[in-house]
Order: structure tokens, then sequence, then C-alpha cells
């Protein structure tokens, strides 16, 4: 809840509640004529002994209000906000019943928080909380979690001597029932709260005595003697927190008599139970009646009964979920642990910034350079390989001035006709895929002597035969490379040496310097362009 709907709800509060309440308490002004401390006395007063929730709440969002807008804030005053909060979602909790905006308050009284001893407060309304979501979605994750927060509010008010916080904790420990489960799941604290000599007088200290007996005689299987010390309890209180105290007794006893065989008794119990939630308007009482009466009646073989308690059990436990949005408690809390550790890593966070980004810098220039090696490396291969190319070229044009062919007698005409013999050849035959082919043959083939076909190699096509030999080998090869159904079979060296060449090193260059590609890159490409 943000402080602008604080703000609106403060303002119709303000202008209702004289004319609700019938009285001439003084609103106007509370925020700057009252301390903090008065202000939370009169918070405790107006829920404890008026019985006003309603007025509570707005006496804690007073205080919040008053000390929130402040730019820097003191040790003592974020401890006044958290109190503040973690009050509002007490109420919120259990009088109002909106347990999204509960939740919403815990989380920033646990963000304000710096006080060890106010945070197991926090940790208590947590584990109500949690508790609460227990019943609407029951599971092992559930449950657990409520106990694990009434287990940390548990052991810390006992080291830090917290007897008030650590009474109350032992109380809520009894909030998923006295069924042997639960107690096995408290036995430590059990029995570290029997060793423990209170040494100051606490609210409720004698109810949680008496909470400590019925659970040693249930551990006994003394069900009369577990009943009798809960009606007992029942017979007290004057406020609305000795109210609920007596809905805890009156739940306990009815599940003490399911589980002692006797449903008679356990009905009474239950239907007076759900008596007193109506009266009280406790929802969340109504709903734990409702399942109890269900669970009877179909003991009982009342299939018409349970199924109308049923019903009014699912319709309580909806009304929860839809009016008061509790399906995103859990999600609430998820987040808050995620902003938890979000700050607890700021810190560190902004020292490490710079190095961090540095560290990227770093990285990025190391890939860049990376790169621009890679790129320069095979500019310059293929470079280099141009450069053979043209330096080979340009030895035949200067040999092609010396008197190496002078005394040829071939003329342009013969020099044309020997050029097409010898590409139809090299088109042609499959002899040139032969490793040890050499130019005698291909003179041979072509009818004419060696030293014709060099000058016409050399003038004509304007490379060695070794060099044009490797050229049609290596067009070969591609053409059975893009024979994707047949090449898969066959590995790239065996490819190689089927057009000629002896070994997978020549093959490559070869490759490389007639395609630009290396061999498994064309491969790879051939592959893609067939599927395509």
């Amino acid at each position: 809840m943000n402080w602008k709907r604080y703000s609106i709800i403060l303002c119709l509060l303000l202008l209702t509640l004289p004319l609700i309440h019938a009285q001439n308490e003084d609103w106007g002004g509370l925020k700057t004529k009252m301390t903090e401390r008065q202000l939370l006395n009169m918070a405790d007063a107006a829920l404890v002994i008026g019985n006003r929730p309603d007025s509570a709440l707005i006496y804690n969002i007073m205080l919040i209000t008053k000390l929130q807008h402040k730019k820097r804030l003191t040790t003592e005053e974020k401890r006044y906000i958290a109190i503040g909060y973690n009050r509002s979602g007490f109420i919120y909790m259990f009088y109002l019943f909106d347990y999204a905006s509960a939740m919403e308050c815990l989380i920033k009284a646990n963000q304000y928080c710096e006080d060890e001893k106010l945070r197991i407060s926090i940790n208590q309304n947590m584990g109500h909380l949690y508790s609460l979501y227990a019943v609407c979605f029951p599971s092992a994750n559930n449950v657990e979690a409520a106990r694990h927060y009434y287990r940390k509010a548990f052991n810390k008010a006992l080291q830090m001597k917290d007897w008030t916080n650590m009474v109350s904790s032992f109380i809520n420990f009894w909030n998923f029932g006295l069924e042997k489960e639960n107690i096995n799941a408290f036995r430590k604290q059990t029995e570290l709260f029997e060793q423990t000599h209170i040494t100051k007088p606490t609210p409720h200290q004698q109810y949680a005595r008496m909470m400590l007996k019925v659970v040693r005689a249930l551990q006994k299987k003394r069900y009369a003697e577990a009943t009798a010390i809960l009606k007992k309890q029942m017979k007290y209180g004057r406020n609305s927190i000795d109210d609920r105290l007596r809905c805890a007794s009156c739940w306990h006893i009815a599940s003490i008599y399911k589980m002692a065989g006797q449903p008679d008794s356990a009905l009474a119990y239950s239907l007076k139970l759900e008596q007193m939630g109506r009266t009280l308007k406790l929802k969340d009482v109504e709903t734990d009646a409702d399942k109890l009466l269900c669970a009877l009646f179909n003991e009982k073989g009342k299939k018409e009964s349970a199924d109308r308690y049923q019903l009014a059990y699912y319709r309580n436990r909806d009304s929860l979920l839809i009016a008061n949005n509790l399906n995103s408690v859990k999600n609430n809390h998820l987040l808050s642990n995620v902003r938890s550790l979000a700050n607890e890593v700021s810190n560190l966070k902004q020292k490490r910034r710079l190095q961090n980004l540095l560290a990227l810098l770093s990285a990025g220039i190391v890939l860049i350079t990376i790169a621009f090696l890679i790129i320069l490396f095979r500019k310059n291969r293929r470079l280099k390989n141009q450069n053979i190319t043209l330096y080979q070229r340009m030895q035949l044009q200067i040999a092609g001035g010396k008197p190496k062919y002078s005394k040829s007698n071939l003329d342009e005409e013969g020099k044309s006709m020997l050029r097409q013999k010898i590409e139809k050849v090299m088109k042609e035959s499959e002899e040139i895929y032969n490793e040890d082919f050499s130019i005698e043959q291909l003179a041979k083939l072509c009818h004419a002597g060696k030293k014709d076909i060099s000058q016409v190699i050399n003038e004509k096509f304007g490379q060695s035969f070794i060099l044009l030999l490797s050229e049609y080998r290596v067009k070969e090869a591609c053409r059975r490379m893009n024979d994707i159904t047949n090449s898969q079979r066959f590995t790239l060296e065996s490819i190689g040496h089927s057009v000629g060449f002896k070994a997978r090193e020549s093959f490559s260059r070869a490759f490389k310097r007639v395609t630009g590609l290396s061999p498994s890159d064309y491969q790879k490409i051939a592959k893609t362009h067939t599927k395509a």
C-alpha cells in the first residue's frame, strides 16, 4: 500500500470516525502534536481496550506517515516505522482479513527493521500469515514455512530473554493443532520452554503454561485432563486478544474430543466454535469450524450435513482468497526475499561496478582483437595465395620473353588447337584423377610433345601443369561433394584421394587456392543449400 493510498484512507476515516464512534476525540492535529510513543500507546489502547481495530490502524498509519517523509531517518525513527508497519500487518491479518495488505506491511516492516528484538515479532506475524495461507492451500511446504517462522521467533526470543515474545511464540506453535505430528514438530522448543525460568511476568504467560500442561496430558493420552484445562481457560478474558484465545481453546477442545473418539462432544464444541466465529465476525475461525464439522458429520454418516459444511468451508475459504487476494501473499513474500537479497549485495555491486565495467571493456577489446586477427590472418592467407599465383604467372610471362620456347614450331593456330585438346582431356578424361598422372601422360592423350604441352599451358592458361591439374581435380571434388547423398559416406580425405591428391594437406591447400574455402566449409554450405 503506497503513501497516497494511506493518505486517502486517513482523510476518509478522519471524517467518518467521529460520527461512527460518537466520541469527541480530537483527530485533527494528532500527527503533529503527539509523539511516536503516544501514537503507539493510543493504538494499543484502541485495539486491546476499546476493541476498535480501525482506530488502532489509523494511529499506526499516523505514526508511519509522520516519519516516512523524512529524507534521513535515525535508527530510532526507523524502529518506530517498523513497529507501525508490523502492528498494521497484525491488524490487517486478524481483524480486517486483508492478507495482501498484511503481507505488504510486514515486508516493509522487515525492510525498516534494524532491531533484532522487533524482528522476532515480525517473524511471528509471518508465521501467522503462512498458517492462514496453509488453511486455504493445505500442503506440507506451507505448514513447514509457518513452523519455520515460529521456531525462528521462539529461538531468538529465548536467546535474547525476550519473555513476552517467547511466550507468544510458544502459544503460536499450536495454531496447527495438538495432533501428534505437530507436537513432535515443536518437541525441542517445548522442552526448552518447560525448562526456562521466566524472571518477569508477561501477558498470556498463564495461558502458555496452561498449553504446556495440555500438551503433556495429550502425550500421556489423558484427554479428559486436557479438555478440563482448556474449558477452564474459556471462562476468562476481557478483550479481543482473549476472544481469539478462547476461540483457539474451543477449537482445541473439539479436536481433542475427536481424537478421543467422542464425536458428540466434538460436534458440540465445533458448533460452539462456529457460533463464536460468527458473533465475533472472525472469518478464519468460521473456516476452521466448518472444516471440523464436515469431518465430524462424515464420521456420523450424515452426508447431507457434511456436504453443507463442506460447501460453507469452501465458500469461506474462497472468500478469503478472492476478497483478500491471499493467492498473492506467497508471491509477494518471494519478491520480498529477492529484494532483501538485492539490498544485501547492493554495496558490493557499487564497489565492484567500475571493476566489472573495466573487465567488460577488456573482454570486449580482447574479443574484437581476436576477431580482427582471425580476419586479418584469413585475408593474409588469401592474399598470400593470390600473390603466389600472380608470381607464377609473372614468371611465365617473363619466361615467355626468354628463348625457352624460341625453337618451338607451334604457330598461334597450332597453340589454339592444342589448347582445345588439353581442355577436352581435362574435362572428359578420368585418367587425370590418378595420383601418378603426369604431363607426359597428358601429352600422350593429346598426341603432342611434352614441350608443346608445357608451352601451351604456360602461355594460354597462364599457369603451370601442376596448378592446372589441381584446378580441374578440385572442380571434380566440388562436384562430388555437391552430391550430398553419396558424399556423406566418404571422408574429405577419401574424396581428395579419389580425385588424385596423395595427401590431405595438399588437397586442402589446392582447394583453398581454387575456391577460397576449406573443403569442410564448402561441404557444410553444400549441405545447407541441398536441404533448402
